[in-house]
């Protein structure tokens, strides 16, 4: 895995210009994740909370529960890796308007979505996942 430094716990920043990652380098994120309470992390491919553009490589455990949120004038896009969830999309009623199972690109499930700025919603994780 590419040298990093941590935030905390559960947030990885590089050390390094160019990010790269490999397969033993999410088996070495998986086995991070499990030392921490939630059993969470995540590695910025950005340098600071204050770059334009915010890139990570996250793991959630299967069960993991993301609350409702928005991104106040920033659009969300998800890869997935590997694993699978549902993205919950809400009105500003909070009322539930669609559900979005993602899954692996293998399985022939939408594995990527884009969803515009100031858009309520929360992920339910259905297997380990990771990504992007």
């Amino acid at each position: 895995m590419i040298s990093t430094y941590k935030e905390s716990n559960e947030v990885l920043y590089p050390d390094e210009d160019i990010v790269t990652v490999s397969t033993s380098g999410l088996d070495e994120l998986k086995r991070m994740a499990l030392l921490n309470p939630s059993r969470r992390i995540r590695l910025c491919a950005h340098h600071s909370v204050e770059d334009v553009v915010h890139e990570m490589i996250i793991f959630h455990p299967q069960g993991t529960y993301v609350r409702p949120h928005k991104h106040r004038g920033k659009d969300e896009s998800l890869h997935l890796i590997c694993g699978k969830l549902d993205c919950i999309i809400f009105d500003n009623d909070g009322n539930v308007i669609n559900v979005l199972p993602i899954g692996e690109y293998s399985s022939g499930e939408t594995f990527f979505y884009r969803i515009p700025s100031d858009t309520y919603h929360m992920q339910i994780f259905r297997k380990d996942t990771v990504f992007h």
